[in-house]
């Protein structure tokens, strides 16, 4: 059974909602707990993928819907 705009896909979750808060080697930028929007931030997949740098939370879930669907 299909579903029109279903994207569920196991072990591929967007990450904070598609907040770019990742550096270039995928890992959490904060500074002593405020997040910082500075450098070439990314989205990220819970499987690990980056997005392009400097996107907008839009154009993040639409990579990550990209992402899901090459993998399918």
């Amino acid at each position: 059974m299909t579903q029109v705009g279903k994207t569920l896909l196991k072990g591929h979750a967007l990450r904070h909602e598609g907040r770019p808060w990742y550096d270039a080697e995928g890992g959490y930028v904060t500074d002593y707990g405020r997040r910082v929007y500075a450098g070439d931030l990314r989205a990220k997949c819970s499987c690990g993928a980056l997005s392009e740098p400097n996107v907008s939370q839009t154009a993040a879930r639409r990579w990550h819907r990209e992402h899901k669907d090459s993998l399918r």
